[in-house]
């Protein structure tokens, strides 16, 4: 689940960043994801990290479940695995 974060910026500040931003092709919204991540990155700790990603990870492995009961490797950001339709998978186990 994301969440929203509101920040407070002049007018005239905002204008200006957003011309000097479109000027270089960058979306603001870009910009405020790369800072976020470094924020992340930089002050929670990597094992908290690491535990957050495998929670999501299995959160998407059991969206990804098969009928028959066999999860399926799900694709993440963190993952090079590719989701596989139930019955791709079937197909190419059997």
């Amino acid at each position: 689940m994301k969440k929203s974060v509101a920040i407070t910026i002049s007018d005239e500040r905002l204008a200006a960043l957003e011309m000097y931003l479109e000027q270089k092709n960058i979306k603001l919204s870009d910009e405020i994801d790369k800072c976020i991540d470094g924020l992340y990155q930089k002050n929670v700790p990597q094992n908290v990290r690491n535990f957050i990603e495998m929670k999501s990870e299995k959160k998407v492995e059991k969206l990804f479940a098969c009928r028959n009961g066999k999860a399926v490797r799900a694709v993440t950001s963190h993952s090079s695995h590719r989701v596989a339709p139930c019955g791709e998978v079937r197909r190419s186990v059997g």
